[in-house]
């Protein structure tokens, strides 16, 4: 069968948080297209059996223009036989989907606010496109870190994350052998920066990644989700995730992954140090846990679209 992908702007996306979506459709084999907007200059959608249809909701709706885009790429898609819209970089949850119409469609939500949004799947934000290509190129690396954490601290949740990040460390040691020297065990690297990527490139990032057991994942200021999550399954890393963003509202996790996913899930960071102990005592099975998980949610992710493909009677 032939698919074709709409994506609603100039180009196709390539923000990092889209590319597992791209990974799918390029493995469907999916024919792209591009350069459609709200301007008389834009030309209409092209006619087609059906579309998956993808829109920045983030944008649309930050600029107020939400109800509007939804109006429009209802009309675009009206002679469709069948629509997958999907929304990306809506971390905030303001576009409405309620207000896509079509008599055969689905609707995919990227980084969903629990209770506010609605749709028929539920998106991770997902890993950088150049993280496979620059672990394979740094190769393996000895696990000698417990815990790894570079990213920006500027709310509340990462302030609390780092307080606990500093708790779990071992205390300096005097070595009354080297004459009451100071020995301080490299067992972590925390680096805080205070704007995103401002701090190590890419392939230091992803040496230390490689390096450590865990890696405690704080929320972003908008939902518990970030890179990092993701970033750290790919090192073969356990996560620590936060329960909630600033608002306190938990439930995400389940709404991305259901109720049976294995990571722990923490509600207040001053609990990390005796949640670390318990993860270490016990990584290789921790670590086995969370890949088996991954592996599977990511073939899942790839299905996603040829059964919604099959249920809409694409194919």
């Amino acid at each position: 069968m032939r698919l074709d992908a709409i994506w609603y702007g100039p180009e196709r996306f390539s923000y990092s948080c889209c590319h597992m979506l791209n990974e799918t459709l390029d493995g469907a084999g999916a024919i792209h297209h591009s350069g459609f907007g709200l301007s008389s200059e834009h030309p209409p959608f092209p006619k087609l059996e059906g579309a998956v249809v993808i829109f920045h909701g983030g944008n649309e709706a930050l600029h107020g223009r939400g109800p509007v885009i939804a109006s429009i790429l209802s009309a675009e898609v009206m002679s469709y036989s069948w629509v997958i819209f999907v929304n990306v970089g809506d971390e905030a949850g303001e576009f409405d989907m309620t207000l896509l119409k079509h008599p055969n469609m689905r609707t995919w939500f990227q980084t969903p606010k629990p209770g506010k949004s609605i749709a028929s799947r539920y998106l991770i934000e997902g890993y950088p496109s150049d993280q496979r290509g620059i672990m394979t190129k740094l190769g393996p690396q000895t696990r000698d870190l417990d815990w790894f954490f570079a990213g920006q601290c500027t709310h509340q949740r990462r302030f609390d994350c780092v307080k606990a990040l500093k708790a779990s460390r071992p205390p300096v040691v005097n070595d009354a052998r080297t004459g009451g020297g100071i020995t301080i065990p490299i067992r972590s690297v925390l680096i805080t920066t205070q704007s995103f990527g401002a701090g190590l490139s890419h392939e230091t990032y992803y040496s230390f990644m490689l390096a450590a057991k865990v890696v405690p994942c704080p929320s972003g200021p908008a939902t518990p989700d970030s890179f990092r999550m993701a970033e750290a399954l790919e090192a073969g890393c356990v996560p620590v995730i936060d329960a909630c963003a600033l608002d306190g509202v938990g439930g995400y996790w389940e709404m991305v992954f259901g109720r049976e996913h294995p990571f722990w899930v923490i509600t207040d960071w001053a609990e990390f140090p005796e949640i670390l102990a318990k993860v270490l005592a016990n990584w290789e099975a921790e670590t086995r846990a969370c890949q088996f998980f991954w592996r599977r949610y990511k073939l899942e992710f790839r299905q996603w679209l040829i059964r919604d493909l099959i249920n809409l009677g694409a194919i």
